[in-house]
């Protein structure tokens, strides 16, 4: 069956969904690993909500698509327990396979790093500087290296004691010949061993319940093999001379030709690592199998995924159009797809990070955000085969030519055709985790010939400009609560403990207008000499989330703001957590589902919808009140009334126009009389209403 036919049969016809439930939207932050939170909690909500809107970035993104999905399924009847499979998800990922969660092995490097991915994890096992210092020579010293480097020493100090040509030579080629062996065995053992051992240290801790470091090969192998090395020359020093000269020439040399070495290769180490990273479009794991007959990866494996959530058959990728008419059926590669976001049955969104062009996207991309295109050789290492062809077919407009290969490039769909994996993967980027998704734009300032240059587009993590955007869904006068769910780190002051009760530290959702008001900050370490990284690391970290972060404590926000906690050795770029860890942050979603449920759901008597539409309408009319008064002591009433004139407005437009301007300075004429500050009554700090762009 064709991509153009790809259409379901009439025997998967929408069953008539269920009673009517109330709606809700919702926003869920990035962070990598910490989504395993996402899939409980929204099975949570889908009990009594229906979901409509529903964003986020990053591992949100990835938690909002399947939302979406399982809401297809259960609308469209082509899936009804979407959301309890969706709710089994975590258990899934923290199975075992081969010694390590199924979470991990979606994560697969390419071949050339994953040395380095193996040793970064092994890091994030077993933190400590010296293991780091044990680790990092196990993967970057080349035993051709150190022969030279151990040749070259030994003759040295063969040529210091006068020895004949023939000794020096068989000298030193009896010493470098085993320290080559040796550390070769040393890497080859050290990389073997790695993953057993940590599957021994995930299992044992399971049974005592504490967590295990077992030894790393690297450790006692480094210490072995550079004290064996060490003691080797300088017991040939110690043989040519027993001069106490001789033998601290032959410690400094050893020093010397240590250094040396390890500079070399580390050296070498990194290049390679950059040119790999490099060549695999800025990450180390590129998200899919395709290209190396692996058929599990990430992106491999979601797109799977999604299209079951949903009950999409055959090859057909889950796209944006079937959310948006919540039926699986209908879709055409060849057929144009549009709908208004306000008759969107199911609309999904998720932000992007155009990198090359300092902006921030949401997808679907707005109408006059520009055409993008993309190389289908290069996407064919990012995509499942049948996602591009789905691509191909759906492509409208004029290709253009890589301007470095000159192959053809294809235009990338706009609208409801545009599959949901492929916003996903462009949202989750993480930057040199992931691979970064290259496209193209034309630069019509840049022109050559008269026509616009192609250049080159590369799109990263959403959460470098917006991790968690409050404002996604915002309405003036909200038709349906947005539920946001923040993760943040553990809390000083509220411990988690999970023995200690269903919030425990773990999970906080403010009971009143008073809660949530205040921002928990960590400071960073001033201490060492090498603070000012530590100094770098927030200061970047500043830039990408202050626009988040600003509006947490303002009313119309932190009410509806669940936030969940996470430890130092959860979430993030922890992928090698173990089952338990998997299960306990999936129940601490569930556990957030519950106080939302609580304090927002009509069912449960909660207060919390009704809250937060007063604060909503004291915002709005507080704001009004504000503008009113400033048009009303406008000393330019009639200039802006001569713009109106000029702004080329038809009869209808230019008297809306006007009666909207004058009945607004009237009504601050009223109001300046008997002033009521509205918009202290809506909380502090005070909102503003403005112009803002959209994503």
């Amino acid at each position: 069956m064709t991509i153009e036919s790809s259409v379901f049969a009439a025997g998967a016809a929408c069953i008539p969904p269920g009673p009517a439930m109330p709606e809700c939207d919702l926003l869920m932050k990035g962070g990598v690993t910490s989504g395993i939170v996402y899939p409980q909690l929204v099975e949570r909500l889908a009990r009594d909500y229906r979901l409509r809107h529903i964003g986020g970035t990053s591992a949100g993104a990835i938690a909002a698509a399947t939302a979406a999905a399982a809401e297809l399924g259960r609308q469209s009847g082509a899936n009804p327990n979407a959301f309890a499979d969706l709710g089994r998800l975590p258990a899934y990922l923290g199975r075992q396979m081969r010694g390590r969660s199924r979470l991990l092995h979606l994560f697969q490097p390419a071949p050339a790093l994953r040395p380095a991915f193996e040793m970064a994890l092994a890091l994030l096992a077993t933190p400590g500087k010296a293991n780091a210092f044990a680790l990092l020579l196990a993967n970057i010293v080349h035993p051709f290296l150190l022969a030279l480097g151990v040749l070259a020493l030994v003759t040295g100090m063969h040529a210091l004691a006068d020895a004949a040509p023939a000794t020096m030579l068989a000298s030193a080629a009896a010493t470098a010949l085993p320290a080559a062996l040796a550390c070769g065995a040393w890497r080859l053992v050290a990389a073997r061993s790695r993953e057993p051992r940590a599957a021994m240290a995930r299992a044992r801790a399971n049974r005592t319940g504490k967590r295990v470091r077992l030894a790393q090969p690297a450790d006692w192998l480094g210490a072995f093999g550079f004290a064996a090395l060490a003691a080797v020359v300088l017991l040939h020093a110690a043989w040519l001379q027993g001069a106490p000269l001789v033998l601290l020439r032959a410690l400094v040399a050893l020093l010397a030709a240590s250094a040396i070495v390890a500079g070399i290769a580390a050296w070498r180490w990194l290049r390679e690592l950059a040119a790999g990273v490099r060549d695999n479009h800025f990450g180390v794991c590129s998200g899919s199998g395709s290209a190396s007959g692996r058929p599990e990866a990430l992106t491999d494996w979601l797109e799977r995924y999604l299209a079951g959530l949903g009950g999409i058959e055959g090859s057909m990728p889950l796209t944006f159009a079937h959310l948006w008419n919540a039926d699986p059926r209908g879709v055409h590669a060849g057929i144009e797809c549009g709908c208004d976001r306000g008759d969107r049955r199911i609309h999904l969104e998720m932000m992007t990070t155009a990198l090359s062009q300092h902006t921030a996207y949401a997808i679907p991309f707005r109408a006059n955000a520009g055409a993008f295109y993309f190389a289908p050789s290069e996407w064919a290492r990012l995509f499942p085969a049948h996602v591009l062809d789905w691509l191909r077919a759906s492509a409208l407009g004029t290709s253009r030519r890589h301007p470095a290969t000159g192959e053809e490039l294809v235009p990338l769909v706009r609208d409801g055709r545009l599959p949901v994996i492929v916003g996903v993967r462009m949202s989750l980027s993480f930057p040199v985790l992931l691979s970064a998704v290259p496209m193209f734009a034309l630069d019509q300032t840049d022109r050559q010939d008269g026509k616009a240059t192609v250049k080159r587009v590369w799109f990263t993590d959403g959460g470098v400009t917006s991790n968690l955007p409050l404002q996604a869904f915002d309405e003036l006068l909200p038709a349906r609560p947005v539920f946001t769910i923040n993760l943040k780190p553990e809390h000083p002051a509220h411990r988690i403990d999970t023995a200690a009760g269903p919030a425990c530290g773990r999970v906080y959702l403010p009971q009143d207008n008073r809660g949530g008001g205040g921002r928990y900050w960590k400071s960073f370490d001033e201490s060492g000499d090498f603070a000012i990284g530590k100094f770098l690391w927030t200061f970047v970290d500043t830039m990408q989330s202050w626009r988040d972060e600003m509006l947490f404590p303002y009313s119309a926000y932190r009410g509806r703001i669940a936030q969940i906690s996470l430890r130092d050795e959860e979430g993030g770029l922890n992928l090698a957590m173990s089952r338990a860890q998997i299960r306990e942050l999936a129940a601490a979603g569930g556990r957030a589902g519950n106080l939302i449920y609580r304090r927002f759901h009509p069912g449960a008597q909660g207060s919390g919808w009704p809250n937060h539409q007063r604060l909503a309408l004291l915002n709005l009319f507080g704001n009004l009140e504000t503008m009113a008064l400033a048009a009303d002591a406008s000393p330019d009433r009639a200039a802006w009334d001569a713009v109106l004139v000029d702004a080329g407005l038809n009869r209808t437009q230019l008297g809306t126009a006007r009666l909207m301007l004058r009945g607004l300075a009237r009504t601050g004429g009223r109001l300046r009389r008997t002033p009521a500050g509205l918009l202290d009554c809506a909380g502090n700090p005070h909102t503003r209403l403005g112009m803002g762009p959209q994503l």
